[in-house]
């Protein structure tokens, strides 16, 4: 009797296919997947004053969601920040004295009453860069918390208008 050999030219064809077949799946897998929540690497704030003040920030990392807070002391101030960012917590004043306007160019400009502190839910942990959009000097501290190492970064900075990276 006599045996068959199989063509080795389908073979290779096959083996081809099948292995485009899996990687296929793993890209279009790996591109649903990266466009349910995705992770913000950078984030940009603005904060308006009429009058010399400080703004402290805190933000916690390490988990899924982080939180940035923001305290404002010797003056009002409008702080915008990207939409994407979600209202937490109000504390210091009534709810009802933060106002938001609506969003506009991917962000919420929201009107912070002196002494208030206003945080909010963020995906990840952004860095941050601050923008000064006044004249008016603003001194900016920030306090950056790492839940899972306990790892505490601070740093501080004035701004007489533009923009400076925090983290």
């Amino acid at each position: 009797m006599r045996q068959r050999q199989g063509n080795p030219f389908l073979l290779l064809t096959f083996f081809s296919a099948a292995t485009l077949a899996v990687i296929l799946l793993l890209t279009v897998r790996s591109g649903v997947l990266s466009h349910k929540k995705p992770a913000q690497s950078a984030a940009e704030i603005a904060i308006e004053h009429n009058a010399a003040m400080t703004v402290t920030v805190g933000k916690s990392s390490g988990r899924r969601d982080g939180i940035v807070e923001f305290i404002g002391e010797g003056a009002d101030f409008r702080l915008s920040v990207p939409f994407a960012w979600k209202r937490r917590e109000v504390r210091g004043t009534e709810l009802s004295a933060v106002r938001a306007d609506p969003p506009a160019m991917g962000f919420t400009r929201w009107h912070v009453p002196k002494g208030a502190t206003l945080s909010f839910r963020v995906i990840g942990s952004p860095s941050l860069t601050v923008r000064n959009v006044s004249t008016a000097p603003l001194l900016f501290i920030g306090k950056k918390a790492d839940m899972k190492t306990g790892h505490v970064e601070e740093s501080s900075f004035m701004l007489n208008g533009g923009a400076a990276r925090l983290w």
